[in-house]
């Protein structure tokens, strides 16, 4: 979820911190990596709460092998059921780059932002940056 970059992944943290305290929800939403960071997280004793305030609640919303379509269903379900989060985290899209191109890809990801901003407008997105994939091995 985070970057190869210390620097950044302490200014991100702080900056999730800052608006999770003031937010007092973080939805975490996405593919297997968010399963993985999940995993990983309560492994160091992080998780749920990611070392967040007290108070701050995180959900971890994650399908293995999850694709961009199946975000704002799983989203509109989530707010139906909970209040809007304070901060949403989106790690998603790499696994359509194989099946979509990625104009189509790009226009739905900003159609469903913006469909998700108009819908929860008090709630700050985070959008993960894509992971690169190795879909084959050269020999």
């Amino acid at each position: 979820m985070f970057s190869s970059d210390p620097c950044s992944d302490f200014l991100i943290h702080r900056a999730i911190e800052g608006w999770a305290v003031i937010r007092k929800s973080v939805w975490i939403c996405g593919h297997s990596i968010v399963h993985w960071a999940r995993v990983w997280a309560v492994s160091r004793g992080l998780a749920p709460n990611l070392g967040l305030p007290h108070g701050v609640r995180v959900s971890w919303f994650s399908r293995k092998g999850m694709r961009w379509e199946e975000l704002m269903p799983l989203l509109w379900e989530k707010v139906a059921t909970f209040s809007p989060p304070g901060i949403l985290v989106i790690q998603l899209g790499e696994n359509d780059l194989a099946y979509r191109r990625n104009a189509d890809l790009l226009w739905n990801i900003k159609r469903d932002l913006d469909a998700f901003a108009a819908l929860c407008p008090r709630t700050t997105v985070f959008w993960s940056s894509f992971l690169k994939k190795i879909f084959g091995v050269v020999r």
